[in-house]
């Protein structure tokens, strides 16, 4: 459900945000969020891998073996892990983020903010996309 940004004069930072966004005082402002769970229509996530050792063979799977597994499909080469994973996800394994940022997973610190049911990272089993593309 989306949210009304208040008017102007109702709220000073919203006054600041419309400013912003170039939206007048009064003009309709709504935002939305990306949904927590997965679409009903994908795969369920299936069983975590076991260790670092059965993460690392993700790599060498193909996009239809990673969408069966529960992956998401980002941008065509990185798949992102179920959230249902985060607690499996081994400490220092190498986990790509939706802004192409390769980090060293850490349990606690490494977010857990779902999208779709997916958290923000996973493998890339394709070649990097372009920013211009």
């Amino acid at each position: 459900m989306p949210k009304r940004l208040p008017h102007s004069a109702e709220n000073p930072v919203a006054a600041k945000i419309r400013k912003a966004i170039g939206a007048g005082p009064t003009e309709p402002v709504a935002c939305t969020m990306r949904p927590r769970d997965r679409d009903p229509s994908w795969p369920e996530a299936a069983k975590a891998p076991a260790g670092f050792a059965e993460f690392g063979k993700l790599f060498e799977l193909k996009s239809e073996q990673l969408t069966a597994l529960g992956c998401g499909a980002w941008d065509g080469g990185l798949f992102l892990f179920p959230v249902e994973w985060y607690d499996h996800i081994p400490r220092g394994f190498p986990v790509e983020s939706i802004s192409v940022a390769i980090k060293s997973f850490i349990p606690g610190v490494t977010p857990r903010d779902p999208g779709f049911g997916m958290l923000a990272y996973g493998v890339r089993i394709g070649p990097a996309l372009d920013e211009e593309e």
